[in-house]
């Protein structure tokens, strides 16, 4: 990942990523920290590209930049590579934090339901960037776990 990713990529980035069959995933971080806040701007990265080119969704990056993360998903649909999944307590405000999964106002079952929608097949990844303690990270991190695991067996029907 390249946060520092021009606008318009190097004609030879696609031609790596096919030759070499590996994807290259723009990471969005929240408005004004970077122009990849926008998922238009990461489509327009990506458009007319290989589909190995795509995006590690950062969900809380978008939820902090006041945007819905399940219409950014619908935005950058088929270049899915990857996500930091968040959930974060407020919407809208560059200095939320992070909560368990489920919990805030991400939208995660929402969000999975996009992914399953899109038949995509990202690598998820958790990512906290609230300072706790240690055992009340792992505590949280094991509901995010959870979560996902009772939203994906609630979507997989």
């Amino acid at each position: 990942m390249w946060p520092s990713l021009p606008r318009t990529p190097s004609i030879c980035w696609p031609k790596l990523c096919d030759e070499y069959q590996i994807g290259l995933a723009v990471h969005n971080h929240p408005k004004p920290h970077s122009v990849y806040w926008n998922p238009e701007t990461v489509a327009e990265v990506c458009k007319g590209r290989t589909k190995r080119i795509g995006v590690c969704a950062d969900t809380g990056h978008w939820v902090r930049s006041g945007l819905d993360p399940v219409e950014c998903l619908k935005k950058l649909e088929g270049r899915l590579i990857g996500f930091h999944l968040k959930d974060l307590a407020d919407f809208g405000k560059v200095d939320s934090y992070d909560v368990p999964w489920g919990t805030g106002k991400a939208n995660v079952l929402g969000i999975l339901n996009e992914v399953k929608r899109q038949a995509a097949k990202p690598v998820f990844g958790i990512e906290y960037e609230r300072s706790l303690p240690e055992a009340e990270r792992e505590r949280q991190v094991a509901l995010c776990i959870a979560a996902f695991d009772q939203m994906a067996g609630q979507l997989a029907g």
